[in-house]
């Protein structure tokens, strides 16, 4: 699944900002290396990364909720993959950045008793676990980078979508 979003922080997020800073520091207290990782990472805490670099922030912190969210409804949550890339829209000084997370959910599922259930948790505990360390190392794709240091990846790009562009009719709208 792919999950995308406008890093541009505004006053209306509040509370769900807080609440990414809050799990990322009980992270921290619950999990032996999550904050050694994050601050060789960053140099920073979740707070200061969030007013240092929201885009970050968020991809930092987003990954972490969902892991939880997934393990608590028996799925094994990982996110291989994470973007960022800048926007620049008409009105000037208004760039910002759009991020992206590639999430993968399994199903976690041993069976059916007592004995299993017991199992089911310890396997879903460790995936979380796991998962909060594999993201930290994970780094994030800058598509700005990628094109301007692959310049061919703009012409395949063309090449890939002609068709589409040239039917006017995108995505079969």
């Amino acid at each position: 699944m792919f999950v995308t979003f406008k890093a541009l922080r505004s006053n209306e997020n509040a509370e769900a900002i807080e609440e990414l800073v809050t799990n990322m520091e009980r992270n921290f207290g619950q999990l032996e290396r999550v904050e050694e990782k994050f601050r060789l990472r960053f140099d920073a805490s979740p707070r200061q990364l969030l007013e240092s670099d929201y885009g970050q922030f968020l991809l930092a912190t987003f990954p972490k909720i969902i892991f939880g969210f997934g393990s608590t409804h028996g799925f094994s949550v990982n996110c291989p993959q994470k973007f960022l890339y800048c926007r620049s829209p008409p009105r000037p000084n208004q760039t910002y950045q759009i991020v992206k997370f590639l999430l993968s959910f399994e199903p976690v599922d041993v069976g059916q008793s007592f004995s299993e259930e017991s199992r089911r948790l310890e396997v879903l505990t460790r995936s979380h676990q796991e998962a909060i360390l594999t993201d930290l190392d994970t780094t994030p794709i800058n598509v700005d980078s990628e094109f301007q240091d692959n310049p061919q990846l703009n012409e395949q790009l063309k090449n890939d979508c002609a068709s589409i562009i040239a039917s006017q009719k995108p995505f079969g709208l």
